[in-house]
């Protein structure tokens, strides 16, 4: 998302919902200044899911070169 993505204001309901570029979410309307922050993602990435790709990676590779080979 950029610094200029607008959306409704949940608590107003105006269009006047912008995403900052600190990952808030500022409502423009001077009646209402409803404040939010985004939420964080989290990346969950473990090295035994990375292994087990890899693992599947060459597990495909040497099938195609055994088959290419005629064995």
């Amino acid at each position: 998302m950029s610094a200029h993505d607008i959306t409704n204001c949940p608590e107003c309901d105006k269009k006047t919902f912008v995403l900052k570029e600190d990952g808030e979410w500022v409502c423009l309307n001077p009646k209402c200044k409803f404040q939010e922050k985004m939420p964080e993602t989290k990346v969950e990435s473990t090295t035994f899911s990375d292994f087990i790709q890899i693992l599947i990676a060459a597990i495909v590779v040497t099938l195609f070169m055994l088959v290419a080979l005629g064995v």
